[in-house]
């Protein structure tokens, strides 16, 4: 998806929190619109990059996102 660069924007100006935020963001866009691998890679690196940073509202919100895509 075209959103995909907003994480990339997140990436290069370097702070994580923005980072999880972004990728949970277009995990969600993605999975809306059924783009499921690239969601789940977007939504994957959310949980682990909230989980570094101790944004637990971040890794719950990516957690939950991901457990719907496995039912």
């Amino acid at each position: 998806a075209r959103v995909a660069g907003v994480v990339e924007a997140a990436q290069q100006i370097g702070y994580p929190p923005l980072v999880a935020e972004a990728s949970l963001g277009v995990g969600s866009v993605e999975l809306a619109l059924d783009e499921v691998e690239a969601a789940r890679a977007h939504l994957e690196q959310a949980y682990f990059v909230a989980r570094a940073v101790v944004d637990h509202r971040t890794a719950a919100d990516a957690a939950m996102e991901l457990a719907s895509l496995t039912g």
